[in-house]
C-alpha cells in the first residue's frame, strides 16, 4: 500500500496558501496552492489528482507540486515573470505589432511571388515562406495568428476601374460637390442614372417558417413588362427627381434634362454626374444642353460605386420590387413605383445617409 504524503503547515503558511488559492491572478498558481492545502488536510495525492481539482491531473504532477513547496515554499507555486515558452516573434526579436505587420505583409502578397504555385496562403506554405515561423507546428502557427489578430476570413468581390482618368474625374466631381455645398441656391450637383423595373417580382429573402420552402414570388401569367426610370439624386439635400417612361432614349433624356433645369429655376449651374452609357453623351444630347445651365460630368468607367443613386435603386428593390404581390397588375405596380418615388421628391437627410452622402 503506498505511503500517504503528509505535510504540516503553520498557521501563517495556511493563511498564505489560502490567499494564493483564492486571489492569485494566475489560475495555475491558485490550483497548486489548493492542491497543497488539500494534501495538508489529509487527502492523498492520488485523490487530489483525481477529484480534488477543477480538472483531473496525474498523481505525479500533484506530488511534484507538493515536493517543490516543501523544498522552496510558496515561491515554487507561483508563476514568475519571464517563465514559460517565448512566442516565435519574440525569439526573432520582433514586437507583437511588428510580427503582425510582417505576417500581414506576407499574406497580402500572392504565394506565386515566392515560387509557390497557389492562389491563397495555407498554414503549411506560411511556415515555409517566413523563416522566423519555421519551428512552429501548424496548430502553433494558427494560435500565433489568432494572437496577432490575423484571421482566416471570407474574401470580398472587388472591381477596380480601369479608367486612366479616374483621379481627374473624381477631383472634378469633388470640386462640383464643394461648390454646390458652398452655394446651394445657385449650384446643384445631381447624380443621374437609369433603372429598369419589371412586372415580375425579383426573388429575395423574406420571413417564413423554418424547415419549409421560402416565400413564393408569384410571376403571374402575362409578359414580363418593363419600365425605364430616369432619376437624379441631389447630392446636397437628398431629393430625387425621377421620370418613369417606356424608353430612355436620346429624345427622352433631352426632355428629362429640360425638366430637371425647370425643377431648379433659381440655379445658375446644374452639374449632372453620370456614367459612360453612350446615350448620356450622344451628340444630340451634348448639343441640346450646350446652351443651358446643365453641365455634364463623366464618372469613371466601370465604377458604379462612384454614383450614389445606385443605392436609391437598391432601396427601391428592397422596399417594393423584391417579392412584390402585384402579379399581373401592371398598372398598379407602376402607380406603386410612382408613389414610392414621390416620397423622396423633397429634401431628405434620411436618403443622404442611406446612400452615403451625409448631410453637410
Amino acid at each position: 500500500m503506498p505511503q500517504v504524503r503528509t505535510i504540516t503547515l503553520t498557521a501563517a503558511e495556511q493563511t498564505t496558501l489560502a490567499e494564493a488559492r483564492d486571489n492569485h491572478p494566475a489560475p495555475r498558481s491558485r490550483e497548486r496552492a489548493a492542491a497543497v492545502l488539500k494534501v495538508a488536510s489529509g487527502w492523498s495525492v492520488r485523490r487530489v489528482a483525481a477529484v480534488g481539482l477543477l480538472r483531473r491531473r496525474r498523481p505525479e504532477t500533484v506530488g511534484d507540486r507538493v515536493d517543490r513547496y516543501q523544498q522552496r515554499g510558496i515561491v515554487a507555486l507561483l508563476i514568475r515573470p519571464g517563465r514559460g515558452r517565448k512566442p516565435a516573434y519574440a525569439a526573432a526579436g520582433l514586437a507583437p505589432a511588428e510580427a503582425a505587420e510582417a505576417v500581414l505583409g506576407q499574406v497580402h502578397r500572392s504565394p506565386r511571388g515566392v515560387g509557390i504555385d497557389r492562389s491563397r496562403w495555407s498554414l503549411a506554405t506560411l511556415l515555409t515562406a517566413a523563416l522566423w515561423l519555421k519551428d512552429l507546428s501548424r496548430s502553433g502557427l494558427c494560435r500565433l495568428l489568432v494572437r496577432l489578430g490575423v484571421r482566416y476570413r471570407r474574401g470580398q468581390e472587388h472591381l477596380h476601374s480601369p479608367d486612366p482618368e479616374y483621379d481627374a474625374k473624381m477631383r472634378a466631381l469633388a470640386a462640383a460637390r464643394s461648390e454646390a455645398a458652398a452655394r446651394p441656391e445657385a449650384v446643384v450637383l445631381i447624380y443621374e442614372d437609369e433603372f429598369t423595373a419589371y412586372r415580375r417580382p425579383s426573388v429575395a429573402q423574406a420571413w417564413r417558417e423554418a424547415g419549409g420552402p421560402g416565400r413564393k414570388a408569384e410571376l403571374g401569367q402575362k409578359a414580363n413588362n418593363e419600365r425605364r426610370l430616369i432619376g437624379g439624386l441631389n447630392a446636397i439635400d437628398g431629393r430625387v427627381f425621377c421620370w418613369q417612361r417606356a424608353h430612355a432614349d436620346v429624345a427622352t433624356l433631352v426632355r428629362y434634362y429640360q425638366a430637371l433645369a425647370d425643377a431648379y429655376p433659381g440655379a445658375e449651374t446644374i452639374y449632372v454626374a453620370q456614367d459612360n452609357w453612350p446615350v448620356h453623351f450622344h451628340p444630340r444630347v451634348i448639343e441640346a444642353v450646350k446652351s443651358t445651365k446643365i453641365h455634364l460630368l463623366r464618372l469613371p468607367t466601370y465604377a458604379p460605386w462612384t454614383n450614389p443613386i445606385e443605392k436609391v435603386w437598391r432601396r427601391l428593390k428592397q422596399e417594393l420590387l423584391h417579392q412584390h404581390d402585384f402579379r399581373d397588375d401592371w398598372a398598379g405596380l407602376k402607380d406603386a413605383i410612382s408613389d414610392w418615388l414621390q416620397q423622396w421628391s423633397g429634401p431628405s437627410p434620411s436618403m443622404l445617409r442611406y446612400v452615403g452622402l451625409c448631410p453637410q
